[in-house]
């Protein structure tokens, strides 16, 4: 073997081992970008499922929110039928009373004309009595027995005239029996379509009353979700929002009405001291009640979630009646989505009281009221799931807690 051929042997060697060395080198660096590779996209296709899933909850959860208020609106719905109902057959009621006061008015009536109207056949038979004798004994005695034929004819005449008044009278007496007995009839009737007409609407309150309890029902199954039971309490939030709006605005009028006239009298800090001082002595705006849910934050144990109530529930029978805890002016009595029918009363230094879930409401806005006065009864409108007055206290638009203003035992 020459030496060139050695040389040549010896560098294809070292070629032979550079190749070897690079394909060592290279083959792993091939297999760590594959494996790269497949984990990118191994995460990619985990990434889009999670984004899938995410808009498949997102979805869900919108459904659900959608669900709810459709429950909640239809809720408020009939509970605005159910009272509208509820005042019908109240006002239907009253008419019925006064319906039935008149039929025994007119009863009355007849009674005292049917002894007028026998009375007086009595008379006139009494006199058709004596006539008949007349005839009866003849002309000539009737002669006879006459001292003059003068105060005969005054007698004929006269008893001739009376039976003619007593006979016009008996007519006139008999046509009120008729009309008293036509006015009774159509009173009945009046009475008697009244009666169909309230038991129409109290059917139709019973079909209301049994739709409300199905969709309460169904509401309180949907409530179990914890965000739509939130989806509530934010309601409630706006609703409350609003009215320390409305308050917050009521006292900017009364502030700038203020401004237009020379204010005498007290300091604000006295009339500040004033209003301290009168803590505990609100009456309680519902006797006999029992507070069910004091006022602030509490823990819901069946969602286990904190919420924010911004003043006292107090359970009572339905239909007891609720009074003014202080005297004051009517700013608001309506219905209020979520606090039902209710009222609110400026008692003026910037204190508002709130009562809701009112069955009905007894004043009306600008009205003048004093501690103790009617404003409504107890109800379940709203949001309430039984009979109870939601009882609030407003001082310069912010809530406070009721209990240490109400009169203590």
């Amino acid at each position: 073997m020459t030496l060139q051929t050695q040389q040549e042997l010896k560098s294809r060697g070292v070629w032979q081992d550079a190749l070897a060395w690079c394909l060592c080198a290279f083959v792993p660096l091939c297999l760590c970008a594959s494996f790269c590779l497949a984990d990118v996209s191994t995460e990619r296709k985990r990434f889009l499922k999670v984004q899938r899933e995410l808009q498949q909850k997102k979805a869900l959860l919108q459904e659900s929110t959608r669900k709810e208020k459709r429950v909640i609106d239809k809720l408020d719905k009939i509970n605005r039928q159910l009272n509208q109902t509820q005042r019908k057959v109240s006002n239907l009621g009253g008419t019925i009373k006064k319906t039935q006061k008149d039929i025994i008015i007119k009863k009355i009536a007849l009674v005292e004309t049917r002894d007028k109207l026998c009375q007086k056949q009595d008379e006139l038979a009494h006199r058709l009595r004596a006539i008949y004798k007349y005839r009866k004994n003849g002309v000539i005695d009737i002669v006879c027995s006459t001292p003059n034929l003068s105060d005969l004819s005054r007698q004929v005449y006269f008893m001739t005239i009376i039976a003619k008044n007593d006979n016009a009278l008996i007519r006139e007496i008999q046509q009120q029996k008729e009309m008293l007995n036509y006015q009774k009839q159509v009173l009945l009737e009046k009475h008697e379509q009244l009666s169909d007409i309230q038991n129409d609407y109290k059917q139709e309150f019973v079909v209301q009353k049994k739709q409300e309890r199905n969709y309460k029902g169904l509401l309180s199954r949907v409530q179990k979700e914890e965000q739509l039971y939130r989806q509530q309490v934010a309601q409630l939030n706006r609703s409350s929002t609003k009215l320390t709006s409305l308050i917050k605005r009521l006292e900017a009028q009364k502030k700038a009405q203020a401004r237009t006239r020379v204010v005498k009298g007290r300091s604000s800090q006295e009339i500040e001291k004033k209003y301290y001082s009168e803590k505990g002595t609100f009456v309680w705006p519902v006797t006999g009640g029992r507070i069910i849910k004091e006022f602030g934050r509490y823990k819901n144990p069946k969602f286990d979630t904190y919420v924010a109530n911004k003043g006292i529930d107090i359970t009572a029978p339905s239909g007891q009646t609720v009074v003014a805890v202080k005297s004051g002016s009517v700013v608001y009595a309506d219905w209020f989505k979520g606090y039902g029918m209710l009222v609110m009363i400026d008692h003026g230094n910037g204190i508002y009281s709130l009562y809701a879930h009112l069955a009905n409401i007894m004043v009306r806005k600008g009205q003048a009221i004093n501690a103790g006065t009617p404003l409504g009864t107890v109800g379940e409108t709203g949001f309430a799931t039984e009979p109870c007055l939601h009882f609030e206290l407003r001082v310069d638009g912010q809530p406070v807690n009721p209990s240490g203003w109400l009169r203590r035992g």
